[in-house]
């Protein structure tokens, strides 16, 4: 049977107030992320890539979207202009 791997158990919200702990609390960074739940790597890369945390945010995850928002706005209005014209989208 195959199992999936899960990624991110955490959200940013969580990430932050850790990393606030370890700042303005003086604690260490296992305790803060024991206490938020979280890999202490996770908080480590997330401390080490960000400037200033207080700011920072995720990045996305996932594959990026095939189109643009521009190509989606002229598909939206080939498609609106084309059933204007009679031709209707048909589901086979």
């Amino acid at each position: 049977m195959f199992v999936g791997k899960t990624y991110r158990k955490y959200s940013e919200y969580e990430l932050k107030e850790a990393a606030k702990q370890l700042i303005q609390q003086n604690v260490t960074m296992y305790k803060a992320a024991k206490v938020m739940n979280l890999l202490w790597s996770s908080l480590k890369m997330f401390i080490a890539n960000n400037d200033d945390i207080f700011t920072a945010s995720l990045p996305k995850m996932g594959r990026g979207f095939v189109l643009s928002p521009e190509m989606e706005q002229k598909l939206l209005k080939f498609i609106i202009d084309m059933q204007g014209l009679g031709f209707g989208l048909a589901v086979y």
